[in-house]
């Protein structure tokens, strides 16, 4: 072969076998663990010299290096003539793996096809976002623990370089983090945040968002150190660089309201990522007086005060004014009652000046004056109703006096005791609160305020479901409180955590908790008993009765079944079914299968007496039975029926 053949098979390799070599992929990690995989093979520690060649073809402009180059770098106290061998055994082994690269007159190149475009390659936010974010490729120091022992100017490259890829890092961080912090994605930032302080410890941005996600996860004095450490590091003399973290640690370090809880126990808040991210916008809106107004509805249990608690540190975090109201059983026929109760702090905050002295003198009457609280005590006399009226425009006008000075979270907590007279207050302020700095939220177990669906609605008011964890959500959180209560939790008990508690983080952490205290892992857990019997009780006699047969029936739950064992018009049991779904008694319809929730069907049938749940046994065998000369014989049938008749006492 002569030596232009030669230069052209170096230039142009084939693998051993003579195939084209094209489809061999090299992959480099060079954030965190410096690695090299060639088709799948990660090189082991006998191809340090080929490693030390990819890496630095890889990270060479156009991926090409000088000849004289790589041999002063990897083989700086070689004679010329071992220097060269050396350079051709590397390149031969390379060829031997698949791998195109080669000389090309006085430049070692490398076949850029090859090669997979991840974030130690092509440093942007779009590789970052594929390969790291996602877990694909690890991250930490460029080029840690990579071997610089062959020369001092290999070592001078790889300090050159890792400075340009820290730069690079930094971009690309900074860049995510803000993205992430601007649409409130606390789970995203953190990781970030914790990346560009590896390469950047006195970075701004991520210091104060390492701050708010210590905070939000109830590391409060921690989020405090580290703001500490951070201007002790700037200096007394860094002046307004010194500001901003001023500013977020008198927040955090500002008394808060003990509803807020910091506890280690409750820094577990799995799941509700979309929801926390859309409220922390809905509030920062406000800012720029475009208020928005939200009813977050779902079953009790379903963690609505645990959102509003979160989202009460986001408030203390960012500066926003937090005040919260809540309705009782009693209020429904309380007139005003909820701001019977916020009326007199809102006079007490800073701007409620700026109300009309007339809106002033309305509100005082209506909070101090002696036959004020006599006719409130009797919503019955004339003279209350022309006083409610007037009170509606002054108390809105107070809320917005008062969030002008300073951007406001109103919160109020199960509307569905809320009295008429408050909800017609509510409806005024959402239909002027487009325009003012206020964040209203409301929380219901029904999809509507009030007990009944009221007849005035406001059209800007939004309506979300607070929906059950998913499985991976539940068992995430099943596994992060065993841990901290250093409990292993295997994959069948995992199962039955997340199958038992359906979504509903309360009755998640009770199972869990009363799993790892009784080590039982049946029966109700004494810490639900009440809320699923209040639950229960509040079911009409129809629901009840379609709750108690769904539960008994079990996998033949179909609506003919159930319309056949209580023998109700169709359209009464549709109606309960919708009631129960409403309450969050049923897990939902599975392939026409209605699945009730396993806890609630539990405490429905231990309702029962003895005699009652007999005959609901003996009734469902009677109608199995019927439904075997219909359909056909069936072993699992046959199985159910009989031990539905040997549980109404037929032996």
């Amino acid at each position: 072969m002569n030596h232009r053949h030669r230069k052209n098979a170096a230039k142009h390799p084939i693998s051993p076998n003579g195939t084209d070599s094209g489809t061999v992929t090299v992959r480099v990690h060079a954030f965190g663990a410096c690695s090299v995989e060639v088709a799948g093979n990660r090189l082991g520690k006998n191809a340090d010299i080929v490693v030390s060649l990819i890496i630095l073809l890889t990270h060479a402009a156009g991926m090409q290096m000088s000849r004289d180059a790589v041999l002063n770098l990897l083989w700086p106290n070689s004679d010329d003539k071992h220097q060269r061998g050396n350079l051709r055994q590397a390149l031969y082994k390379l060829r031997q793996m698949g791998v195109r690269a080669g000389l090309n007159s006085d430049q070692i190149e490398l076949d850029a096809s090859q090669l997979e475009p991840t974030f130690s390659v092509r440093r942007d936010a779009l590789s970052f976002d594929c390969q790291v974010v996602q877990g694909h490729e690890p991250f930490g120091p460029f080029l840690a623990g990579f071997d610089v022992s062959a020369s001092p100017e290999l070592a001078d490259w790889v300090e050159n370089e890792r400075e340009r890829a820290h730069g690079d890092a930094r971009r690309v961080l900074a860049q995510a983090l803000r993205a992430r912090h601007a649409v409130a994605d606390w789970v995203a930032a953190e990781p970030l945040a914790r990346w560009l302080l590896q390469f950047d410890p006195l970075n701004e941005a991520a210091t104060l968002v390492m701050a708010e996600c210590l905070v939000l996860s109830g590391a409060k004095y921690e989020a405090i150190r580290l703001l500490d450490r951070y201007m002790n590091e700037l200096g007394p003399t860094a002046g307004d660089l010194r500001i901003p973290a001023t500013t977020l640690r008198r927040r955090i370090a500002a008394p808060t309201p003990r509803r807020i809880s910091f506890a280690p126990t409750e820094r577990h808040f799995i799941g509700r990522e979309t929801v926390m991210a859309d409220l922390t916008l809905c509030m920062r809106r406000a800012r720029h007086h475009d208020g928005t107004a939200t009813l977050l509805h779902g079953s009790a249990g379903m963690g609505k005060t645990r959102v509003l608690n979160e989202l009460a540190k986001v408030a203390m975090i960012e500066g926003v004014r937090d005040l919260r109201a809540s309705c009782r059983e009693t209020d429904v026929d309380r007139p005003l009652s909820v701001f019977l109760d916020l009326v007199p702090e809102l006079l007490q905050m800073p701007g409620a000046l700026g109300c009309s002295p007339e809106n002033l003198q309305a509100l005082r009457r209506f909070t101090n004056d002696d036959s004020v609280a006599h006719e409130r005590a009797n919503p019955s006399l004339p003279a209350y109703v022309p006083l409610a009226a007037g009170l509606r425009r002054s108390i809105v006008d107070l809320i917005g006096a008062v969030s002008e000075e300073k951007p406001m979270v109103l919160s109020i907590e199960d509307v569905h005791w809320l009295d008429a007279g408050s909800w017609e207050v509510l409806v005024d302020l959402v239909d002027r609160i487009g325009k003012m700095r206020v964040c209203l939220l409301m929380t219901s177990r029904q999809p509507h305020a009030r007990p009944m669906p009221p007849e005035r609605a406001p059209i800007d008011l939004s309506i979300r479901t607070l929906e059950p964890l998913s499985s991976e959500s539940s068992l995430q959180l099943a596994h992060a409180i065993g841990t901290d209560l250093s409990a292993t939790i295997d994959e069948a008990l995992g199962e039955w955590f997340v199958h038992t508690g359906q979504g509903v983080p309360l009755f998640l952490r009770s199972l869990v908790n009363h799993w790892i205290e009784t080590g039982d892992a049946g029966g109700i857990p004494p810490t639900l008993l009440g809320v699923i019997g209040q639950r229960v009780q509040s079911l009409s006699p129809d629901a009840l009765y379609v709750l108690q047969t769904v539960a008994l029936l079990g996998r033949h739950a179909e609506l003919q079944m159930i319309e056949a064992v209580l023998e109700l018009p169709y359209f009464r049991i549709v109606s309960a079914i919708d009631d129960l779904h409403k309450a969050g008694a049923f897990d939902g319809d599975h392939d026409g299968i209605v699945v009730c929730h396993e806890l609630i069907g539990r405490m429905a049938v231990d309702t029962l007496g003895r005699n009652a749940r007999r005959a609901l046994h003996k009734r469902i065998a009677d109608i199995m039975k019927a439904s075997e000369v219909v359909s056909g014989i069936s072993p699992v049938v046959i199985r159910d029926r009989l031990g539905h008749l040997f549980q109404s006492g037929n032996t």
